[in-house]
């Protein structure tokens, strides 16, 4: 299976806050909410546990975001955990809670695993921190030079290659679901791409200026949610609002957004991939405090 994204370890030092989640004004659609390797070390300001609401499609007019006020928590109704075949792992970590296991595995054993050797090798155009994915026989792989590459599992051969060009490179681990990935690039442009062929489904609108991706999408009720990251963390550019985003699967819709800056601070950034329990409740964590000039 897939190697799994490095994930800090959160110190003991830093508290972490509980954000309830409630409907939004009527004339909003319900919020539905809920970290990979890195070179330095982070450190956690708040990890929040955010209640999971379906959103509705929506049409092709692109909204602009708007920040969530919520008080009552919630879940997603009805959810139920997505099973998987056992020889698919189609996201970061696999599954939904994020567990990095495939109960189904029984092939490589205690007994075997000296044994194991390459069967293939597929280079990419670009540097890769993204995990692999593999679903239904294809292998999809992303890399730093935007480069999102379809492979055949059984061959290594590579069926198509999608390039993002000037929007950037790829950190995010792609997201299958229902015949389509699911990822946003490092300068904050996020894609739906055919799984079949490589083409453009959705690009969809950038969220705020200075922000890129860098956790993984997850899909859940017919909507995708994303954590937004600072563009330039040297320049300690904080992102003031919009921290955590919503799309629709069937429109390039921005469909809601979270506001998840932590008090005493001026900003926040997700480099943290969400997940969902059990229960249909999402947890999503922060990266270090922002004190730094706010963007928008």
């Amino acid at each position: 299976s897939p190697s799994s994204e490095t994930e800090p370890e959160w110190p003991a030092s830093h508290a972490t806050s509980m954000c309830p989640v409630a409907p939004l004004k009527p004339s909003l659609p319900p919020f539905s909410a809920g970290p990979i390797f890195r070179n330095i070390v982070r450190l956690a300001v708040a990890a929040c546990v955010l209640g999971l609401y379906a959103c509705g499609g929506g049409g092709s007019v692109v909204p602009r975001p708007h920040p969530s006020r919520m008080t009552d928590s919630g879940a997603i109704p009805n959810y139920v955990p997505p099973s998987f075949p056992s020889a698919e792992w189609p996201q970061f970590h696999r599954d939904d809670q994020r567990t990095g296991n495939n109960p189904d595995q029984m092939l490589i054993t205690k007994a075997n695993v000296a044994t194991l050797a390459p069967k293939w090798i597929s280079n990419s155009p670009g540097g890769m921190i993204a995990t692999p994915i593999v679903v239904n026989g294809s292998v999809y792989k992303a890399d730093l030079g935007g480069h999102i590459l379809s492979v055949n599992e059984a061959t290594g051969a590579t069926a198509w290659t999608f390039l993002a060009g000037q929007d950037g490179g790829f950190i995010s681990t792609p997201t299958y679901n229902n015949g389509v990935l699911y990822v946003g690039t490092t300068k904050g442009v996020f894609y739906a791409i055919g799984a079949a062929t490589g083409a453009l489904k959705f690009k969809y609108p950038k969220v705020t200026l200075d922000a890129g991706y860098e956790g993984s999408a997850i899909v859940a009720g017919g909507t995708v949610y994303e954590g937004v990251s600072n563009l330039d963390e040297e320049t300690n550019r904080c992102i003031a609002d919009d921290q955590f985003v919503s799309f629709s699967t069937t429109s390039p819709t921005i469909l809601n957004t979270l506001t998840i800056t932590p008090p005493g601070s001026t900003g926040a950034s997700v480099w943290a991939s969400p997940m969902i329990d059990p229960q249909g409740y999402a947890y999503l964590a922060t990266g270090n405090t922002c004190l730094g000039p706010q963007t928008d």
